[in-house]
């Protein structure tokens, strides 16, 4: 088990444990999934502002190879490239 996967636990532990707010920023969609309940994507650039908001309807503790925690990544992975295809249009 890496220290990521550790600390992740953890969290989610402390989470279950004590059901106080949490906000957790990350890049990685599934660390997200992982630990979010709610997710808001943001849009790229130095006026970024929140794209999308997507509840995370997954049970804790959670397992990020479930079928649903996978479909879930794609999904988000797929709004992510749009937005990134937007971005790289606008800086070329």
């Amino acid at each position: 088990m890496t220290t990521k996967e550790i600390m992740q636990t953890q969290l989610q532990e402390l989470w279950l444990s004590t059901r106080k707010t949490i906000l957790y920023v990350t890049h990685s969609i599934e660390e997200a999934v992982v630990l979010g309940q709610r997710i808001l994507m943001m849009t790229a650039g130095p006026r970024a502002t929140i794209k999308k908001e997507i509840k995370v309807p997954l049970d804790f503790p959670r397992d990020k190879l479930s079928s649903e925690a996978m479909e879930l990544q794609r999904s988000l992975r797929a709004d992510l490239m749009t937005e990134v295809e937007i971005a790289m249009k606008r800086w070329a």
